[in-house]
Order: structure tokens, then sequence, then C-alpha cells
């Protein structure tokens, strides 16, 4: 493997990681993309986890905790993105286990249906709740929090 090269590669990363912290297996396809050889990856993927630039639980951290805080988002979505972001099963149902420990999932719920309430008003409750029941679902929140949420907030 050429010096160039394992330069060029490391740069690559350091680039991609600047925007926000990636999973190991989001680099990995980043640096498969732009056809680097398995083994430039490899090292890559060694010199970057012995900086501790790459650190798939610091990662999930500090993925879940934004997409909770900013985007309000339910466990189910995380979990799901957090998967199909490379990050292990086990590690996943740890950190969503750790970050929601700190949030009521019923009140992050509330607080989504309340922002959205506004734009469906004048609609017959039977839509609202059914549309609320949808964006909720979408948001990644279980069957009971959208249950409880939907009918606390909405009056037949």
């Amino acid at each position: 493997m050429s010096d160039e090269l394992a330069g060029k590669a490391r740069k690559a990363a350091l680039r991609y990681l600047m925007y926000r912290d990636r999973s190991v297996h989001e680099m990995r396809t980043y640096l498969e993309g732009k056809e680097y050889s398995p083994t430039v990856v490899e090292d890559t993927l060694q010199y970057l986890a012995s900086l501790r630039y790459l650190d798939d639980a610091r990662f999930a951290r500090q993925f879940t905790r934004y997409r909770v805080e900013c985007k309000k988002m339910g466990r189910f979505r995380l979990r799901h993105e957090l998967i199909n972001r490379g990050v292990e099963e086990s590690l996943t149902d740890r950190v969503l286990d750790e970050v929601f420990a700190d949030v009521s999932e019923l009140e992050l719920a509330r607080q989504c249906a309340e922002k959205k309430m506004n734009v469906w008003k004048g609609l017959p409750a039977q839509t609202v709740k059914r549309r609320l029941a949808g964006f909720l679902g979408r948001k990644g929140f279980n069957a009971e929090t959208v249950y409880r949420t939907v009918n606390d907030l909405v009056s037949s």
C-alpha cells in the first residue's frame, strides 16, 4: 500500500468527519464508495479508531440525543436508524435505554403532537386523530404512546 494512497484516504475520511460523527459502518461505506482498496479502507479505519475519531458508542449517544432533543423522535425509529447506520443491536439497545431513562417518551410525543395540531385546526376530530396517529407512528413512537397522546389531545 502506498503512503500517498493511505494519506489520501485519511484526508478524505477526516473531511467526512468534519460535518458530524460517523459510525464505523458509515465510514467504511464512504471509503469503499471512493474505491479505495479493502486494505486501505481497513488501515484508515484502524487509524481513525486509534485517534478515537471513530467510536460507535459515542456516535450512537450523540446521534440519539440530538434526534430526541431536536427532532423529537421515538425509540422505534431511532433504533431502526442506528441499526441502518451499522451500530450493533446490543449497543443500540443499551444507548436507547440510557437516553430514554432521562426522557419521557409520552411527554416527547405530546410535544410533537401539540406542535402539529395547529396545522389541522378546523378539521373533523376523526381526521385529526387519524393524521396525528400516523404522524406519531412515523416519528417512532410505540402504539400505546400514540394511543394515549391522541386520546389526551383530541376530543371526539
